[in-house]
C-alpha cells in the first residue's frame, strides 16, 4: 500500500486503497485518527460525513491546463501540473448557447416531494447545474483527487474556475454541522460547504472508480523531502480559496435519523431520533407493537409505524440498532420451547469433579438444560503445560455419544483455555468433534469468557442453549430489514449498551442477554435528562439528593437498578446471576422479577399470586380484555378503570380479587426496589415499559415518576448505544514499559472504536484486563481492552456498512416463518424458583433464624454455611481460595451428610484427642480454575496417619479460617464423620505453613503431605525448620500445577487449645448474618461488620489497576484504587473516610500485604496499615474479594481489622508481621483485638 507518510500534524493518507469504498474513508479517518490538530481532526469529519453527498455536474470533470483529459497517464505528482493543485480552467464548461439549446430539448420535470428511493438525495428545487462534457472522468477525477492531496499537504492555494463560482447550486449540510468548526470562518454556511462538498465529490469518485483496482499495483508512494511536510491549517485553506456563493443561493440542512427497536416478549417498540440528540427531545415518534411469533412482522409494524409520523425517507436513516429481551427471557421463563439440552465437554483431565456443571443452575432450569457431561483428557496448568493431552479417539466417541442422543448444542470447556489464545484445545477438540459429526453447534469457553472456570462453564452452557432460537431471532430482524429496504446501518445492543453487529450477536448471545434493561436504563436516563443537566422532568432535578432507580416493567419481567447522577447504571461486581445462573460479564447491576404486563394471575379471593409465567406476545389475544380467557395483571389495570387502546372488554374481576392483585403487585414491587436500594433515604423510581401501567398504587417512601416516552424508554436506549472497539492481543512485556504497552493498546481500542463509527471525541475506555501467560518467560500478557463512544451521525457510515441485507432475497426468509417461537401455554408452565438453592437465606427471616445447636453440637444447615462462606471471605483477606466454590462444595456433600456436619467448641476438645488439620495449599488463581477433584485433602489425611500408624483421630481443624479454607474442613467432617472445632489456627488467612499458630510458636509442621487428584503424593517427613517444610511442599505444588491438598502433623487437644483462635467459625458465621440483615435493612454493611469486630474504613474507590503474576506458587500483585467522582460516591455511609484525593496501593502475595496512600507518580507512599491486620477489599453490597478477583473497574471499599493478640507479640511479628513477609516497614496497631461470641454458647439447647 502507498502511502504519503507522516506529516507534522500527523497525517496519513492511504492511497493505495482509494479504488474500493474503504480506501476512500482510509484518507479521511486517518485524518481523524493519527492527526494531533483538532481543526484538522473536525475537518476530517466533515469531509467524512458528506462523503455520500449528491454529485455536483460541474465538478464531474477534470482536465489538464488545456482543458483536455490527461487519459490514463499518472498524475504528475512532482511537478504538480501546470499550475498548483488544480489547473485553470479544470471544468470545460459548455458555451451558454449550447447550453441553453440542450435545456430546450429537456423535458421540464415538476420537483415534488417524495420518498427517494435508494440511492437518492431530497434536495429543494435549484437552478440546473452547468452541463459537462463526457470526457474520460474516472482518469480525470484521478488527477484532481492527488492534486487535491498534495495541494493540502503543501499547503497550496486552491484555484477553482470563475465559472463554477458564478452558478448557484443547491447544497446540502451535514445534519449536524460542528458548531466549532462554523465559528472559525466568516460565512459558515457559504463558504465552507462549497469546499467540503467539492471535496467529497472527489472522494467520492475516487471510491465509485472501477478502474481504479489495480491502482497498487500501478502507484507508488510519492517521493517528497522532509520539508514538503509542513504544518497546515485546513481551515486556512478553506478560507482563501472555498468560493462564495451568491445571497440568494439556496441552502438547506438535510436531516438524519437514527431508530431503536427494543424486541420484548410481548412488545415491539421503535423510537425515531434525530442524529442530533443530545436530550429527550430529540425523539421525533415512538411506536408500540405486539410482539408476533415470526419476529419480522412485529418489527416492520414497528419501524413503519415511526418512519410514518414524521414521513421519514428510509435514505435518511443513518443506523437501526436492535435489542431484545428475548433471549434472556428463554432463560428467565426456564421456557422448554425456547432452550436447547446442552451436552458439556471438559477438558480437565482427572480434576473438576468436586463441582459438576450445572451445580449452581436453579432447579428447573438445569431439568431443562442439562445434557450429559464428559470429563476429557485435556486442559492446561497456569504454566502451560497440558494437564494431559488431547486424545482423539476419547474425543471422536463422545461426539459419537453426543450424537447418539440427539443433542445438538455442546458446550466445551477447558481448564485454564482462557489463557490458551491460540485455542490449541477447545478449539481443536470442537475441529475433531464437527468431522464426526459437522450437524453439532459448539461453542468454546474461550470466546465466552475468562478465568474462573465455573462462571465461564455457566456462561457457555446457556449460550450454547439459546443459540438456535437466537438465530432465528436475528435471521428474523434482518429479514426485517431487508423488507424495509433499509440500507443502513445495522446493530445489536450489548449487556454494556455497546453496539455490536450481526454477525457477533449470532454467535454469542450470551453478550446481549441485558441488552433489554441496559437499552430502558439508559433511555430512561436520556428520556429524563439525568446527566445532561437538561431535564424535561423538573422533579428529577429538584431530587437530585434522592436515590434514583430505574423500573422497567415489560410484558414478562420487572428489571430495577439504580442510576448514577451522571445517568450511567450501577455496574455488577465480579459475578453477575441471569435466571440465577452465576456469570461473569460486566453488565449493569439488574434485579429482576417475573413481574410484567401479561403475568398470569393465579388463586382466586382467597389468596392471589402473581407470576412469573405470562402470555407474553400473545397478551391481545389471551388476555381478558382483549377477549381471551386468561387473567393477567393487564386485566386489573382495565378492571380497575384503566384504559389500553384496541381493548375489548372491561373484564368481569371480582373487586376482592382486583384489590387482592393490585396489592401484590405494590408489594412485589417495594421487595425488589428495597433490594436494589444502596440506603435507607428516599428513592425516585422512573417507571419506564409498557406494562408499568399495571402500577396503580402509592409505595412506601418511593416517589413514582413516568418520563416522557416512558413506555418506549428501551427504544429509545437502543438508538443512543455506543459503539465500541476491543483489542485482545498477546504483548510481550519483557523490556519494555508495561504503563506504555497498556496505553498502547488503549489507543488501538479507541481507533477500532472510531473505525467502528464511533464519535472521535466521546470515545472513552470501558474495560481493561491483563491476564499474564505464565507458560513463557518473557513476561507475556494477554490485555484486553474495551472502548466506545457515541455513533457518529453521517452518511459516510452508510456507504462503508457492509448491508448482508441489502442484497438478500426471498432466500432469507425464516425457515416456517410462522412457527410458534413460544410454546403454548401449558408447556410454558415451567419455571425457576427466584433463586437457586445456593441461596437458601432468601426464604427465611435472617433476623429470626436460629441454627440448630442441640447439647453443645452445632449441626449445620445450608443456611448456616451460607452465613460462614460470606464470613470468611471477609476474614479471607484477599486468600485462601474462593469461598463460593468451596461452599458449592460443602453443599454436595451436605446432601448425603445424615446430619453429620458439625461444630463442636474449642472447651469441648480433651487434652488427649488428637486433631488433623487438611486444607488447600497453592494459588487462589489455580484454584478458582482447575477446580479439585474432591478427593485430595482426604487423600492427604490418608497418607499422613498411615505413616504416622495412627487409624483414627478425633476432630479436625480448620488451619486458615480465611477464603474458601475456612469451609474446607466441613467435607472431610462429613466424611469421617468427626466433628470440626470451632476455631483455627491463623485467625485469619497467611499465604504460608509457617504461619500456622503452632508453627509459629516451635510446633514442627512435619510430618505432612501433598496430594493432588492425578494420585501424586509428596511426604516431609522431618525438616530443620518450618521454613525449610513450607519450601519443599512449596516446590512440590508447584510441580503438580501450583494447586494441592496439605495435610500437616496432627496435635493434641492441649496443643490446640493453647495456640487456637477461638470461635472463628462463629465469627464468620455472625459476620454473614450481619451482612444478609444489611441487604434486608438497607444498612451500610461495612457499619453491620463493625458491629461484629472492631475495624476501620480505610477508603473507598474505584479499581484502576490490577497487576497479577504467579511467581514462587503463590498469586502475588499489586492493586491501584482510585477515589470515587462526585457521581459515584454513596453519602449514605456514617462511616465516610476523610477527602482523601491520593490512589491507595495493596499490594499481595495470595492475602493483601499493606495498604497505603500513593501520589500520582509512585514516589511516596504512605502506610495506612499492614499485615498482621487484616485487609479486606469488599465488593458491591460488601461481598468481599480475593486477589484473584480483582479487575479493573470495580467500585469498593476497603476495611482494616486488628489481628488476634498472638500475631501482635514479638514472635509473632517476627513471621506474620511486615518483617516477616518481606516488607521493610514497621507495624502500627489498628485498634483492639475483640474476641469473637459463641453460636453454641449463644443459640445451644440442652436435652432435658
Amino acid at each position: 500500500m502507498a502511502t504519503f507518510g507522516s506529516c507534522s500534524k500527523g497525517f496519513v493518507g492511504y492511497i493505495g486503497d482509494a479504488g474500493n469504498e474503504e480506501g476512500s474513508e482510509k484518507l479521511l479517518m486517518a485524518m481523524i485518527l493519527t492527526g494531533e490538530d483538532q481543526e484538522v481532526k473536525q475537518a476530517a469529519q466533515i469531509l467524512l460525513s458528506l462523503k455520500s453527498t449528491a454529485l455536483a455536474p460541474e465538478l464531474c470533470h477534470a482536465v489538464d491546463g488545456n482543458g483536455h483529459g490527461r487519459g490514463n497517464e499518472r498524475p504528475d505528482l512532482e511537478n504538480g501540473g501546470n499550475s498548483g493543485i488544480l489547473a485553470e480552467g479544470m471544468t470545460t464548461v459548455m458555451s451558454k448557447t449550447e447550453r441553453v439549446e440542450m435545456d430546450r430539448q429537456k423535458p421540464v420535470k415538476e420537483k415534488k416531494n417524495k420518498r427517494s428511493t435508494p440511492g437518492e438525495m431530497s434536495t429543494l428545487a435549484a437552478p440546473e447545474p452547468p452541463v459537462v462534457t463526457r470526457a474520460s472522468q474516472a482518469t480525470s477525477f484521478r488527477i484532481l483527487f492527488y492534486r487535491l492531496l498534495r495541494g493540502v499537504i503543501r499547503k497550496r492555494t486552491l484555484k477553482i474556475s470563475d465559472g463554477l463560482k458564478e452558478q448557484p447550486t443547491a447544497w446540502i449540510l451535514p445534519s449536524q454541522p460542528l458548531t466549532e468548526y462554523r465559528d472559525k470562518v466568516a460565512a459558515p454556511a457559504a463558504v465552507t460547504e462549497r469546499f467540503t462538498h467539492f471535496v467529497c465529490i472527489c472522494v467520492r469518485h475516487m471510491s465509485r472508480a472501477k478502474y481504479f483496482h489495480h491502482a497498487e499495483a500501478t502507484l507508488k508512494e510519492p517521493q517528497m523531502d522532509d520539508k514538503d511536510y509542513t504544518d497546515y491549517d485546513m481551515f486556512t485553506v478553506m478560507e482563501q480559496t472555498a468560493p462564495t456563493p451568491k445571497p440568494t443561493e439556496p441552502l438547506m440542512t438535510q436531516a438524519m435519523y437514527r431508530i431503536g427497536v427494543d424486541v420484548g416478549g410481548t412488545n415491539t417498540d421503535a423510537a425515531l431520533l434525530d442524529a442530533s440528540f443530545s436530550t429527550g427531545q430529540g425523539v421525533l415518534a415512538t411506536c408500540k407493537t405486539p410482539t408476533t411469533s415470526d419476529v419480522t412482522t412485529g418489527i416492520k409494524q414497528a419501524i413503519n409505524g415511526v418512519l410514518k409520523k414524521p414521513t421519514v425517507d428510509t435514505d435518511d436513516v443513518v443506523s437501526v440498532a436492535v435489542g431484545t429481551t428475548q433471549f434472556v427471557n428463554a432463560v428467565v421463563e426456564a421456557d422448554a420451547a425456547r432452550l436447547q439440552k446442552v451436552a458439556v465437554v471438559r477438558l480437565c483431565g482427572p480434576f473438576t469433579r468436586e463441582l459438576p456443571p450445572f451445580t449452581d443452575f436453579p432447579t428447573k432450569l438445569r431439568q431443562i438444560i442439562s445434557g450429559p457431561t464428559f470429563y476429557l483428557d485435556g486442559g492446561f496448568d497456569i504454566d502451560g503445560r497440558e494437564i494431559l493431552p488431547l486424545d482423539s479417539e476419547q474425543i471422536l466417541n463422545t461426539a459419537e455419544a453426543i450424537a447418539s442422543t440427539g443433542i445438538s448444542q455442546v458446550a466445551i470447556i477447558g481448564v485454564f483455555s482462557a489463557l490458551d489464545h491460540s485455542g490449541r484445545h477447545e478449539e481443536r477438540c470442537e475441529a475433531l468433534m464437527s468431522q464426526y459429526a459437522p450437524f453439532l453447534s459448539i461453542t468454546c469457553s474461550r470466546r465466552i469468557g475468562g478465568p474462573g472456570f465455573l462462571e465461564r462453564e455457566n456462561a457457555t452452557i446457556l449460550n450454547a442453549s439459546v443459540l438456535p432460537f437466537a438465530n432465528r431471532i436475528i435471521r428474523g430482524i434482518q429479514n426485517a430489514m431487508h423488507q424495509l429496504q433499509l440500507s443502513c446501518q445495522f446493530f445489536l445492543t450489548q449487556n454494556d449498551g455497546t453496539l455490536t453487529d450481526a454477525k457477533t450477536a449470532s454467535r454469542f448471545p450470551i453478550k446481549t442477554f441485558a441488552s433489554g434493561p441496559t437499552n430502558s436504563l439508559t433511555g430512561a436516563a436520556f428520556l429524563a435528562g439525568i446527566g445532561t443537566g437538561q431535564s424535561p422532568t423538573p422533579t428529577i432535578q429538584s431530587r437530585a439528593e434522592k436515590q434514583i432507580l430505574v423500573v422497567d416493567i415489560g410484558g414478562t419481567t420487572t428489571d430495577v437498578c439504580a442510576l448514577l447522577p451522571s445517568g450511567f447504571p450501577r455496574q455488577a461486581s465480579n459475578y453477575v446471576k441471569i435466571g440465577g445462573v452465576r456469570t461473569a460479564f460486566s453488565m449493569p447491576e439488574v434485579v429482576s422479577i417475573g413481574l410484567g404486563g401479561g403475568s398470569y394471575i393465579h388463586g382466586d379471593s382467597d389468596g392471589i399470586d402473581i407470576g412469573p409465567d405470562s402470555v407474553g406476545h400473545r397478551l391481545t389475544a389471551d388476555a381478558l380484555s382483549f377477549g381471551g380467557e386468561v387473567l393477567t395483571t393487564t386485566d386489573i389495570f382495565v378492571a380497575a378503570g384503566g384504559t389500553i387502546k384496541d381493548s375489548l372488554r372491561v373484564p368481569d374481576v371480582a373487586s376482592s380479587v382486583v384489590a387482592q392483585a393490585r396489592k401484590r403487585i405494590s408489594v412485589m414491587l417495594q421487595l425488589v426496589i428495597d433490594e436494589m436500594k444502596v440506603s435507607a433515604a428516599p428513592v425516585v423510581a422512573l417507571l419506564v415499559g409498557g406494562g408499568s401501567i399495571i402500577q396503580m398504587d402509592e409505595l412506601d417512601g418511593v416517589e413514582c415518576i413516568r418520563p416522557p416516552h416512558f413506555d418506549s424508554a428501551n427504544a429509545v436506549g437502543a438508538a443512543i448505544a455506543r459503539v465500541a472497539g476491543e483489542v485482545d492481543v498477546i504483548e510481550i512485556l519483557e523490556g519494555q514499559i508495561e504503563d506504555e504497552v497498556v496505553s498502547s493498546a488503549k489507543k488501538r481500542a479507541i481507533a477500532a472504536a472510531i473505525k467502528n463509527g464511533a464519535d472521535p471525541n466521546d470515545v472513552e475506555v470501558l474495560e481493561l484486563e491483563k491476564i499474564p501467560l505464565l507458560y513463557v518467560t518473557n513476561k507475556a500478557a494477554r490485555i484486553r481492552v474495551k472502548a466506545a463512544g457515541k455513533l457518529i451521525s453521517s452518511r459516510s457510515s452508510k456507504v462503508a456498512a457492509n448491508i448482508v441485507y441489502s442484497q438478500q432475497d426471498s432466500s432469507l426468509e425464516i425457515e416456517d416463518q410462522r412457527q410458534q417461537l413460544h410454546s403454548s401455554t401449558e408447556s410454558r408452565k415451567i419455571f425457576p424458583e427466584l433463586e437457586s438453592l445456593v441461596t437458601p437465606s432468601l426464604g427465611i427471616d435472617v433476623f429470626s433464624y436460629s441454627p440448630k445447636v442441640h447439647d453443645g453440637v452445632w449441626y449445620l444447615s445450608p443456611i448456616d454455611l451460607e452465613f460462614i462462606s460470606f464470613g470468611t471471605g471477609v476474614l479471607g483477606t484477599g486468600g485462601g481460595g474462593s469461598s463460593y466454590a468451596q461452599y458449592l462444595a460443602c453443599l454436595r456433600h451436605f446432601q448425603s451428610s445424615s446430619g453429620k456436619m458439625r461444630v463442636i467448641s474449642l472447651e469441648a476438645l480433651k487434652d488427649s484427642d488428637l486433631c488433623v488439620f487438611g486444607a488447600w495449599f497453592g494459588a487462589p488463581s489455580v484454584a478458582g480454575e482447575r477446580i479439585a477433584a474432591g478427593t485430595e485433602i482426604a487423600a492427604a489425611i490418608d497418607v499422613l496417619t498411615r505413616t504416622l500408624g495412627r487409624k483414627t483421630f478425633d476432630a479436625i481443624v480448620v488451619s486458615e479460617i480465611g477464603g474458601g479454607n475456612g469451609l474446607s474442613s466441613f467435607p472431610s467432617s462429613v466424611h469421617y464423620d468427626k466433628p470440626v472445632v470451632d476455631a483455627d489456627m491463623m485467625g485469619r488467612a497467611f499465604p504460608t505453613i509457617e504461619h500456622v499458630t503452632p508453627h509459629v510458636y516451635g510446633e514442627s509442621a512435619a510430618p505432612c503431605a501433598l496430594a493432588d487428584a492425578k494420585g501424586n503424593v509428596s511426604c516431609v517427613v522431618s525438616a530443620d525448620s518450618n521454613k525449610r517444610v513450607e519450601s519443599l511442599l512449596r516446590s512440590a505444588c508447584i510441580e503438580l500445577g501450583n494447586a494441592a491438598a496439605v495435610a500437616t502433623k496432627p496435635l493434641s487437644g492441649a496443643v490446640v487449645k493453647q495456640y487456637a483462635i477461638q470461635n472463628t467459625l462463629s465469627q464468620a458465621w455472625y459476620l454473614g448474618r450481619a451482612f444478609c440483615q444489611a441487604g434486608k435493612k438497607k444498612t451500610d454493611v461495612v457499619e453491620e461488620i463493625f458491629k461484629i469486630c472492631p475495624g476501620r474504613l480505610l477508603y473507598t474507590g474505584k479499581i484502576i489497576d490490577v497487576t497479577r503474576d504467579v511467581s514462587r506458587g503463590y498469586t502475588v500483585g499489586r492493586c491501584r484504587i482510585s477515589s470515587l467522582s462526585a457521581d459515584e460516591k454513596n453519602k449514605s455511609s456514617s462511616l465516610g473516610t476523610d477527602e482523601e484525593h491520593r490512589d491507595l496501593v495493596i499490594p499481595f502475595q495470595n492475602e493483601y500485604l499493606y495498604a497505603a496512600y500513593v501520589d500520582q507518580d509512585d514516589h511516596t507512599e504512605e502506610v495506612i496499615c499492614t499485615v498482621p491486620d487484616l485487609i479486606s477489599i469488599l465488593g458491591a453490597h460488601g461481598v468481599a474479594l480475593g486477589s484473584q478477583e480483582l479487575r479493573y473497574g470495580l467500585k469498593v471499599k476497603v476495611i482494616g481489622i486488628p489481628a488476634h493478640p498472638l500475631w501482635t507479640t514479638e514472635r509473632g511479628l517476627r513471621v506474620g508481621g511486615p518483617k516477616g513477609l518481606g516488607l521493610d516497614m514497621e507495624w502500627t496497631s489498628l485498634g483492639e483485638y475483640r474476641e469473637p461470641r459463641s453460636v453454641i454458647e449463644e443459640f445451644n439447647v440442652k436435652s432435658a
